[in-house]
């Protein structure tokens, strides 16, 4: 895989999180009854949350998610 960092990123802090909304939403306003408003500013509060601390465990393990993507890089080769 050629760009394993961008892919990681983006999954990590792009389409994760989407399907979290959409689920989230869907289950709130369908199944139980409450209403998009409040299932809206629920899940942006908890999404705030998690892209805080997924921040948090990105700049920890940055060296790592460097060491894994250079070894897939040359693994590719």
């Amino acid at each position: 895989m050629r760009n394993f960092k961008k892919f990681l990123y983006g999954l990590f802090f792009v389409i994760i999180p989407f399907v979290y909304v959409v689920g989230f939403i869907t289950w709130g306003y369908f199944v139980s009854n409450n209403a998009i408003e409040e299932s809206v500013t629920d899940i942006l509060s908890i999404l705030g949350i998690s892209y805080f601390l997924g921040s948090i465990f990105w700049y920890f393990n940055m060296d790592r998610i460097e060491k894994v993507s250079n070894q897939i890089q040359e693994e590719s080769k």
